[in-house]
């Protein structure tokens, strides 16, 4: 898995598929010390793999190594923690919060 910027659009790419995303949230890992958590919506599917579908307003939770969370290009490894688990329990308030905290 890959995620990487392009003139500002940020994307994530997961063997054939690659989609546009956007940052809603932030936070440490729940699961892992010294790792960051950006949670991220699906804005555009570029390459789609059949197998592997993301539709358009989908969220995922990428987690990053703290030192490379704001890198603009970044290929996890191996066994490395990738997509982690994470449910949003009201959507719109963490929309609206972001919202905000562009203002």
């Amino acid at each position: 898995m890959r995620y990487f910027r392009v003139a500002g659009d940020e994307f994530v790419e997961n063997g054939r598929s690659v989609v546009r995303v956007g940052k809603v949230l932030t936070m440490d890992s729940p699961i892992s010390k010294g790792r960051v958590v950006r949670v991220f919506e699906v804005l555009q599917t570029v390459r789609e793999n059949p197998k592997n579908v993301l539709p358009r307003g989908a969220l995922i939770a990428l987690s990053f190594p703290c030192e490379h969370a704001n890198t603009d290009q970044y290929t996890w490894q191996g066994s490395e923690e990738c997509m982690i688990p994470y449910t949003i329990e009201d959507r719109k308030a963490n929309l609206d919060a972001l919202a905000k905290r562009r203002n």
